[in-house]
């Protein structure tokens, strides 16, 4: 048997592996996702032209993220067969924050540029990332605003002056009480 012989046959032996292996892993672009269903079905676009429907997406336990359209990610096909795939990790680049400092973490939203960031103090960040204003609890607040309204609406004066009594030296209540106190609850923050 000649050279060339041997190297056709290991050529044509090897070359089913090595397409299984080099098809294991590719990027892929998101088309479409169908978040009706236990796992994300996404539609993408592999390998600049291959189109590929019902693609599970993996996401860590208790985490999930809509994706948009334009999403990128990695493809893993299992045996390198596009028979069984799975989406890891879709993610849009142009919405993620990218200012983060070593060790902190951030959740986002896409859309309306919301976010939730543990900064590397340990400060808890809720809502707009340049947000500066620590948030109380409105439970809280609403007790202590109602301790001063209390203790305002019942205060007295002792006056020297002719008041409505028309005599000096009467106690007088506030001209103007503070009255009902409206609710300091955050719209969209809740904590449980």
């Amino acid at each position: 048997m000649r050279s060339e012989d041997v190297l056709l046959i290991v050529h044509k032996a090897t070359h089913r592996a090595k397409t299984r292996v080099a098809n294991m892993l590719v990027r892929f672009v998101v088309d479409s996702v169908d978040d009706s269903s236990g796992f994300q079905k996404l539609s993408v676009e592999a390998l600049a032209t291959e189109g590929i429907d019902e693609v599970e997406h993996m996401q860590p336990g208790g985490l999930t993220h809509h994706s948009l359209p334009g999403a990128e990610g990695v493809l893993l096909s299992l045996g390198g067969s596009r028979e069984i795939v799975i989406a890891l990790a879709a993610a849009n680049r142009d919405a993620r924050p990218n200012d983060l400092l070593d060790g902190e973490t951030a959740l986002y939203s896409i859309p309306h540029g919301i976010q939730v960031k543990l900064d590397a103090a340990g400060i808890l960040h809720l809502g707009a990332p340049t947000g500066a204003d620590f948030v109380a609890l409105a439970a809280l607040v609403l007790a202590e605003l109602s301790k001063i309204q209390t203790a305002f609406d019942a205060h007295t004066h002792i006056t020297t002056a002719t008041v409505s009594t028309g005599a000096p030296g009467v106690l007088a209540a506030p001209a103007s009480p503070i009255g009902t106190i409206p609710t300091v609850a955050a719209t969209k923050t809740k904590a449980t």
